[in-house]
């Protein structure tokens, strides 16, 4: 695999890129909306692909083989929207990349487990008997 810098961490147990795209390059482009040139600007599958020079399909397995899916993200204890912002509301003159490599890093670290969603919605249902009583 090609090298990445030293403070770049990447997927434990990963052995091969997805169409030589690096994971950190996906998650910053993809769920973190983060132009070549380091601004934000919201992106789609569409745009991800054309940017990495894929289609879209090949986007989308890097994403599930990075655990990066939607799938996976439910799975993952990580709030992704609060990364989200972050980037969104950097101020001028911050580098958005190197903010999101502690964002990236936290993805990495935050704890999978698959979700009983029974058991989710069973406890949603209760809370909502208690707030809105007849």
């Amino acid at each position: 695999m090609p090298k990445v810098a030293a403070d770049i961490p990447r997927p434990k147990g990963l052995r091969k890129l997805v169409s030589n795209i690096e994971p950190f390059e996906l998650f910053c482009a993809y769920h973190l909306g983060i132009t070549p040139d380091r601004g934000y600007k919201p992106s789609n599958i569409n745009e991800v692909a054309n940017r990495f020079r894929a289609d879209p399909g090949m986007i989308k397995q890097a994403l599930k083989e990075y655990e990066m899916d939607s799938g996976s993200l439910l799975d993952r204890d990580f709030d992704m929207a609060l990364g989200q912002l972050d980037i969104q509301v950097a101020p001028e003159g911050v580098d958005r990349k190197e903010l999101a490599k502690n964002i990236y890093e936290e993805f990495l670290e935050a704890p999978c487990g698959k979700r009983d969603w029974g058991k989710i919605l069973e406890e949603d249902r209760k809370e909502n008997q208690k707030v809105f009583k007849d």
